[in-house]
């Protein structure tokens, strides 16, 4: 049965027994009934647990419980009327106070997760670039490019593709591999596409010689189970544990979806080091980070095919963020007048926060404007942003955004659609 069925099922069984139990226990003291309506506990533990439709219908269940007693026991107690509305009425206001919550609680996961997912790319590109400069310091002589270029290459050849729906494009992951195999030693290895957490035998690119691919290969099993790096140590090999393996590495970008793995047939034994793996692990995530980038932004990019990749993903992201749980972001748009000061642009590019998207020029190339994404900002901190803005303005260019011939307009991102985003940028279209 599907879980959610399940969790319904099981409140629903709840909100019927329980005030059906406090009715029997209630008819089993027989008279007692110390001066309280106790047979309303029971919705009101219902509403508080699980909110006001499951809290409502046990009322009912009290209620109905009630006058079925009286009916087939042929019971002389009357049901008085003002206490039936009294624990309606209570029961009404514990469950409201529980499904806002509960809804609360929603929206909060939501964000958390969210950033979550963004301090992961965020993490994984710092990484990369601080293993793409040591890597450069100390062979500039030998090596004419550095990690953090070749893979933004990659990226942007990744970008070019579709939605991703089927089949990786085999192209750009040869490129990767190549990448992974000069800057990681590896010998002979090869990618397998992952669907539905199983590894496809036929290899989309690989180094050096082909290879067979044994699925059930512990090193495999434990990659596809984990979703993380494997190697075949000194330890396992002491123990008597073998493997056709030395390392395999995943693909999973940073919302837990693993794409492909690496397998790595061939590696030099002084190549099983710690950095050097954890280089690979980073190479690996951030490529698959770039495909599910391309995939997730495409929708918007099809429809706007000149707004960026990084741009189009996050418009994606908080779109449907706000559908989901109703956690609002917004968007600024500067648009120059006849006489706009030039420098505007450039001033408020300055003052670029971590989560936000800028896009420099969004109507036409040939246009000065910027669309700026403030992600998580509802209505107070979008105002608070154009304050720091204005301020900025009047302090280097002697003027707020209006005195020098700006044209502000504000928005939410309601659906993060493409379609939302060419109302927003051509609204005569």
């Amino acid at each position: 049965m599907d879980p959610q069925r399940s969790v319904i099922l099981k409140k629903s069984i709840e909100s019927v027994a329980l005030p059906l139990l406090m009715l029997a226990l209630l008819y089993l003291w027989g008279d007692v009934r110390f001066n309280y309506p106790w047979w309303w506990l029971a919705p009101l533990a219902i509403a508080l647990r699980y909110g006001l439709a499951y809290g409502i219908g046990a009322g009912l269940v009290v209620v109905f419980g009630n006058f079925a007693e009286i009916w087939l026991l042929g019971l002389t107690r009357e049901q008085p009327g003002g206490e039936i509305i009294g624990g309606l009425i209570a029961t009404y206001l514990a469950g409201l106070y529980t499904t806002h919550a509960q809804s609360r609680l929603v929206e909060a996961n939501s964000s958390l997760e969210y950033l979550e997912q963004r301090l992961e790319s965020l993490t994984r590109v710092f990484y990369v670039t601080r293993l793409s400069h040591s890597r450069l310091e100390e062979n500039l002589l030998t090596k004419s490019y550095d990690l953090r270029s070749a893979l933004d290459a990659i990226a942007r050849e990744l970008a070019t593709f579709g939605p991703i729906k089927e089949r990786l494009p085999q192209a750009p992951l040869q490129h990767v591999l190549q990448l992974l195999a000069y800057y990681g030693r590896l010998g002979t290895c090869g990618v397998y596409q992952v669907i539905d957490n199983r590894v496809s035998p036929e290899p989309l690119a690989f180094h050096g010689l082909r290879f067979s691919l044994e699925l059930a290969d512990p090193l495999i099993t434990c990659v596809v189970e984990n979703q993380r790096l494997a190697y075949y140590s000194v330890d396992q090999i002491l123990a008597g544990e073998t493997s056709a393996y030395r390392v395999v590495l995943p693909m999973t970008a940073a919302d837990d979806t693993m794409l492909a793995v690496v397998v790595v047939q061939d590696l030099p034994l002084l190549a099983v080091e710690e950095e050097n793996l954890l280089t690979l692990a980073a190479m690996t995530a951030f490529m698959a980070d770039a495909m599910r980038a391309g995939q997730l932004s495409h929708a918007v990019r099809q429809v706007v095919p000149t707004c960026p990749v990084e741009f189009a993903l996050e418009w994606f992201r908080l779109g449907h963020l706000r559908h989901v749980a109703g956690v609002h972001s917004s968007w600024v748009l500067l648009l120059p007048g006849a006489q706009a000061a030039a420098d505007v642009v450039d001033t408020v590019l300055a003052t670029r926060r971590g989560l936000d998207q800028y896009w420099r020029s969004p109507l036409a190339s040939a246009q000065s404007g910027l669309l700026i994404l403030l992600a998580l900002s509802g209505e107070g901190p979008t105002q608070g942003f154009l304050q720091r803005i204005n301020t900025m303005c009047r302090e280097q260019l002697g003027g707020d955004l209006q005195q020098l011939g700006w044209v502000v307009q504000l928005g939410q991102v309601e659906r993060g659609s493409g379609a939302e985003l060419l109302q927003l940028i051509e609204p005569e279209g």
